[in-house]
């Protein structure tokens, strides 16, 4: 950010799987460890692992459509 780089927040950029490292941390309090960065666009049902963010191979899939609209 220093260099002008922006940061964009995408949950859909997260790591899925069913391992307790892959949990992510509530939208609150990541807002308050990094007020820097706009917090609006990420999906209100962060961290929660369900629908899309869920570990399925349904919801990988889905992932992946999403993802490839950012390459």
């Amino acid at each position: 950010m220093d260099r002008g780089v922006p940061v964009i927040l995408r949950p859909e950029w997260q790591e899925n799987s069913a391992k307790p490292c892959d949990t992510g941390t509530e939208i609150e309090a990541m807002k308050k460890e990094w007020p820097q960065f706009d917090w609006d666009s990420v999906d209100k049902a962060y961290p929660a692992k369900t629908g899309l963010y869920e570990y399925s191979r349904v919801s990988c899939g889905g992932l992946l459509s999403v993802r490839h609209v950012w390459d």
